[in-house]
């Protein structure tokens, strides 16, 4: 059902896989969609589900608002999903065009807007050229068009700011992902469980088999006391991946997996866990391969307002959320990740001091910050 609200000026949000392998890039889009649509009359438009929507809205803590689903099927030839993506643009085109104020694209993926509307583009991580995949002379073209429909360009971190500029020679207006969750009380700090927690899509990119592998040889063997506990949502397409990390599992009582989990029981494991790791980025060369780093670390946050530790890889958007020695760790090589992890099981009242640290520190990225800066963007265009 659609909620209409003609009186007001009117956003159409684009975010391809809101309804079907939601992440962060989908929360950071929903939850803008959610707060422009307290003022203005907001439309999501996304690829046909494979979730129900109302599951969507309550497991990112948002009222319901007007959905648009089109049709698109799943293919790996990238003339097929070239030409399925032309289609998906023409579609788009008919329903969006002079019926909007702004439309804003939050998706991964280059999408070439329209004129006579205000265009903005929220980049996550700046894609590859079109002539990256195409004949060049029509990459070009396509490269020049796309950069030239959109109006304004929001980079989700500095990390992204620095290489929209680069790779596409754009401009940027910061606007860092919300953190729906709340920051616990400080109380929380001091009712941990022994336990270290990893938090993200059971995909290689995240480095999780690597982290098992360093948490069984060293940390669980050295802390019998302790488990490592990952959370993540799984991948179809990296199911092998998965079934690995099952098996590794089965073979480890300190090693447990849980996939796929609701929001308020990723939300217990955050408070209830003494320490976080993050590894995206791990073995990856950031000036050569950025796009293999975690440009932000909405994770990372989240955990940080629970009173969980951070000890993060010293890469891309990490530095930005961590202040080293103060509320979390920043590591280079896993000999340093272990040594600060050890530092952290073997002082509690260091481990107390960051966790309070952490919380405050988190509280510049939470819903009401966002909210802020982001209307003050968008009436700003109106």
């Amino acid at each position: 059902m659609n909620i209409i609200k003609r009186d007001k000026k009117r956003i159409a949000i684009l975010s391809e896989d809101l309804l079907r392998n939601s992440g962060g890039a989908e929360a950071y889009a929903l939850n803008l969609a959610n707060v422009l649509n307290n003022k203005y009359d907001v439309t999501i438009f996304c690829k046909e589900g494979k979730v129900d929507r109302y599951d969507v809205f309550e497991k990112y803590h948002v009222k319901p608002m007007n959905l648009c689903e089109y049709p698109f099927v799943d293919n790996d030839s990238r003339v097929k999903i070239f030409m399925q993506r032309l289609r998906m643009s023409v579609y788009l085109k008919k329903r969006i065009k002079g019926k909007y104020n702004i439309f804003i694209n939050t998706s991964l993926n280059r999408h070439i807007a329209y004129k006579n509307i205000c265009c903005v583009h929220l980049v996550h991580f700046p894609a590859k050229d079109y002539c990256s995949y195409l004949p060049r002379i029509i990459g070009l073209y396509l490269n020049k068009k796309y950069k030239e429909s959109y109006q304004l360009f929001l980079a989700n971190s500095m990390f992204t700011q620095k290489w929209l500029k680069k790779i596409w020679g754009k401009e940027s207006v910061i606007l860092n992902p919300p953190i729906y969750t709340e920051p616990v009380k400080l109380e929380v700090v001091y009712s941990k469980k022994n336990y270290i927690l990893m938090v993200g899509r059971l995909v290689p990119d995240k480095k999780i088999k690597e982290m098992i592998e360093n948490f069984v040889q060293v940390i669980g063997k050295n802390n019998p006391g302790y488990k490592l506990v990952i959370a993540g949502n799984t991948n179809t397409k990296k199911q092998d991946y998965f079934n690995e990390l099952k098996q590794i599992e089965s073979i480890n009582n300190n090693i447990e997996i849980k996939n796929d989990i609701s929001y308020a029981e990723l939300l217990c494991l955050y408070k209830n866990a003494k320490i976080f790791w993050h590894a995206a980025g791990y073995g990856v060369d950031e000036k050569k391969n950025p796009l293999l780093t975690e440009h932000f670390g909405m994770t990372t946050v989240e955990a940080m307002t629970q009173g969980c530790v951070p000890v993060a890889i010293n890469k891309a958007g990490q530095k930005e959320i961590i202040i080293n020695g103060v509320c979390g760790y920043l590591w280079n090589t896993i000999p340093e990740l272990n040594e600060k992890t050890q530092q952290l099981i073997d002082d509690k009242k260091l481990t107390e001091k960051m966790a309070i640290k952490a919380i405050e520190s988190s509280k510049k990225f939470t819903l009401p910050e966002f909210k802020k800066r982001a209307l003050f963007i968008i009436d700003n265009l109106m």
